[in-house]
C-alpha cells in the first residue's frame, strides 16, 4: 500500500518543497494548535497574568513557557538580523560607490587609505588579544561591520536566554519573604521576556509600515510601553503595593541593566575572537 504498515509512513517518500514546508507552518499557526493565539492575546492583554496562571495549574490552555520564548524569540531575532542587515547594506552602499569611482579615477590623483588600525593595547594577554582586535578592525573596515554583527546577533539568543536565570537567581534576594523558588522566578522572567518580545517584534512591523517621516516615534511609543508591562507584570505577578513594587522595580532594573551591559560586552567579544 502507499503507507507502511508498521510507522505510518509514506512508502516512497518525496522531498519536502517550499509550498508544502509554507503551507505546514500556516497549518501548524492557525489549525494545529489554537492556544498559540490565546497565549498570545493573553500575554499582552494581562501582563504577568500567565505566570500566576501556570504556577497555579492552569497549563492546558496556554502553550508552556519555554515553548512560547522559542516561538517569539525564533521571529523577533530574525526580523531583528534582517534589519540590522539592511543596516549595514545601506551604510556599505556609499563606500562601495565611492570606491568605484575612485577606481576610474587615473593613478596619480588616488588617496591613500583613511586611518588605521594600528590599536594600542595595554591589557592581560597583549599577545592574544591585540592580533584578534587587529583582525576584527581590518574586517570592520572591509565591509562596514557586516560580518561582526552577523556574528554578534547569531551569539545574541544565547546570552538574552542565559540572561533569564542570571536575573532570576538575583531576584531571589529581592522576594526572599515571603520565600519562593528559583523556579518561581525563572517561569516569570520566560514569560515576560516573552512578552516584550513580543510587543519589540509588533512594533518593528508598525515600523516597516509607517512612512519614514513617522517611523522615528515608534521608539517614543514603545519604550513607555515596555517599562509600563514590566512594572504591572512585577506587581501582578507577586502582588505588592505600588510603591514597594516601584522600590523593587527600579532597583532590580538597575541589577537587570548591569547584567545586560556584561553580557552584551561578552557577546560582542565573542563575535571578535
Amino acid at each position: 500500500g502507499p503507507y507502511c504498515a508498521q510507522c505510518g509512513e509514506a512508502a516512497k517518500p518525496s522531498i519536502p518543497t517550499m509550498k508544502s514546508l509554507v503551507s505546514e507552518l500556516i497549518e501548524t499557526l492557525t489549525n494545529a494548535d489554537s492556544r498559540l493565539w490565546q497565549t498570545l492575546f493573553m500575554l499582552l492583554r494581562h501582563p504577568g497574568g500567565l505566570p500566576r496562571l501556570y504556577l497555579t495549574g492552569s497549563r492546558n490552555q496556554f502553550l508552556p513557557p519555554v515553548r512560547l520564548y522559542l516561538v517569539i524569540s525564533l521571529i523577533f531575532f530574525m526580523i531583528l538580523s534582517i534589519d540590522a542587515f539592511e543596516a549595514t547594506s545601506a551604510a556599505s552602499e556609499p563606500e562601495s560607490k565611492l570606491s568605484v569611482a575612485a577606481t576610474e579615477q587615473p593613478p596619480e590623483i588616488a588617496t591613500a587609505t583613511d586611518g588605521s588600525c594600528d590599536i594600542t593595547y595595554s591589557g592581560p594577554y597583549p599577545e592574544i588579544v591585540l592580533p584578534r582586535l587587529t583582525r576584527a578592525c581590518e574586517q570592520f573596515k572591509l565591509d562596514q561591520g557586516a560580518l561582526l554583527t552577523e556574528r554578534f546577533l547569531n551569539n545574541l539568543p544565547a546570552a538574552m536566554f542565559l540572561l533569564m536565570p542570571l536575573f532570576a537567581a538575583v531576584m531571589l534576594i529581592w522576594y526572599w519573604r515571603p520565600r519562593r523558588l528559583f523556579f518561581e522566578h525563572l517561569v516569570f522572567q520566560v514569560f515576560n521576556h516573552s512578552g516584550l518580545f513580543l510587543m519589540a517584534t509588533l512594533f518593528f512591523i508598525v515600523d516597516r509600515l509607517l512612512p519614514e517621516s513617522l517611523s522615528a516615534y515608534t521608539a517614543i511609543v514603545f519604550f513607555p510601553l515596555a517599562w509600563t508591562y514590566a512594572f504591572v507584570s512585577l506587581k501582578t505577578y507577586y502582588g505588592q503595593g505600588i510603591m514597594m513594587t516601584l522600590w523593587k522595580y527600579l532597583s532590580l532594573s538597575m541589577v537587570y541593566l548591569m547584567l545586560l551591559i556584561i553580557l552584551m560586552t561578552l557577546t560582542g567579544l565573542s563575535a571578535i575572537w
